[in-house]
């Protein structure tokens, strides 16, 4: 538990501008175990000040609490309070209807190995920039990379999602031995799901720097493209190795604002 609230302090200098102003979904653990690990999205007893909730309506016109970190010591006591996941979605709560990221999930199945998935990020980079658009990479803290997008905020969620869609089904159709758009295990032996359902109102992406309640604690590592292509195993970002990482080489994604681009319409 420990060293998870001294790692978010160590890295919440590149952490806080990718979270802070978010609505943001947690994974507490507050045992320490991984089965005593629980999602928590709402607002719960003895938040700590820093952490706000906001109101907002479903789809269904339900009205739903969510959170949203406001500053850093909110932040900060919040990993002190077991938090070891930070999950947002892909806009600020003050444009709650205009998401300014696009996450294109690389999720690789059965018999995908790691150097496949980097070689198939890169594929994707390529795709998006023919399209106008600049994809950043990170690891997700498993098996797979996410390519996030950053965007003008002028779609609403639906059109956000319709594009989204449109993005993955043509850079699927373009190599459709190595991507599929189709969900479920059998569709993607040996290829890469391409998971656009992240840019749907209220989905979540696990954060920038984010920690994975999993074995070793590994983390979701925002990285330059030409340091992506020289990972030799996901797991070598941790909460033990990305602090000093990231102290000595700066957050690549420090500018990601300034890449923002029109999302093409469908």
């Amino acid at each position: 538990k420990l060293d998870v609230a001294v790692y978010y302090a160590a890295v919440g200098d590149f952490m806080l501008p990718h979270l802070l102003g978010r609505p943001v979904s947690l994974v507490r653990c507050p045992s320490g175990r991984p089965q005593d690990c629980f999602f928590q999205r709402h607002r719960f007893m003895g938040m700590p000040a820093g952490v706000e909730s906001f109101e907002t309506q479903t789809s269904d016109e339900e009205d739903r609490t969510y959170l949203t970190i406001a500053d850093a010591r909110g932040y900060l006591a919040l990993a002190q309070f077991g938090v070891v996941e930070f999950h947002t979605w892909g806009c600020l709560v003050r444009r709650l209807e205009r998401p300014d990221r696009v996450v294109l999930d690389l999720d690789p199945g059965e018999g995908v190995g790691w150097r496949e998935t980097v070689e198939a990020a890169v594929h994707v980079r390529g795709e998006l920039a023919a399209r106008g658009l600049v994809g950043f990479a990170k690891t997700t803290g498993g098996k797979g990379v996410h390519v996030v997008v950053p965007v003008t905020p002028r779609l609403d969620w639906k059109a956000t999602h319709r594009a989204a869609s449109a993005l993955a089904a043509g850079i699927a159709a373009g190599a459709p031995e190595v991507f599929t758009t189709v969900m479920g295990a059998a569709n993607r032996r040996r290829r890469i799901f391409i998971d656009f359902h992240r840019n749907a109102r209220s989905a979540t992406a696990v954060a920038p720097y984010s920690l994975r309640a999993r074995n070793n604690l590994p983390a979701s590592a925002p990285l330059a493209w030409e340091d992506l292509e020289k990972v030799d195993a996901p797991e070598d970002f941790n909460y033990a190795s990305l602090p000093g990482l990231v102290a000595a080489s700066g957050d690549p994604w420090a500018d990601i604002g300034n890449f923002a681009r029109d999302l093409p319409r469908v």
